[in-house]
């Protein structure tokens, strides 16, 4: 090999290396830009009926990765077999039902405080886990 080749490899190799480099790079980026940009919920209160006809006002907050609704008061209700029931922090992290219905129990009586949400560790792993066994 003459000195002018070699010179071209070793520039091409390098090159290449620089490539694989920006390449792993912007995978990164992509890896922890993404998540950062979820959507949010949609802001507005949404009214929705009990099966025993009562009208409640919600609104769903978070994002599309974690997400869990509240009443007008800012407490946090799940559904729980086709009635919105008032909801408190499970073992495992999730929003669990109370026997609390919502529109006919008052939740401060109840010992409810408003401001429960999920956390988001405990949610984000079983939901991976979940998904990843949806496939098989």
């Amino acid at each position: 090999m003459n000195g002018e080749c070699r010179i071209a490899c070793l520039y091409l190799h390098r090159l290449a290396g620089l490539a694989a480099h920006a390449f792993v790079l912007a995978g990164l980026a992509v890896g922890i830009v993404s998540p950062a940009l979820a959507i949010p919920a949609y802001p507005g209160a949404v009214e929705v009926a009990q099966p025993d006809g009562a009208t409640i006002t919600l609104r769903l907050r978070g994002d599309e990765w974690l997400h869990w609704h509240e009443d007008a008061e800012g407490f946090a209700i799940v559904l729980e077999r086709g009635e919105w029931r008032f909801a408190t922090l499970g073992a495992d992290g999730r929003l669990a039902p109370t026997p609390h219905t919502v529109g006919r129990s008052n939740p401060r009586s109840a010992g409810l405080a408003p401001g429960i949400r999920p956390i988001i560790k405990a949610v984000s792993i079983t939901s991976y886990q979940g998904a990843a066994t949806i496939g098989q």
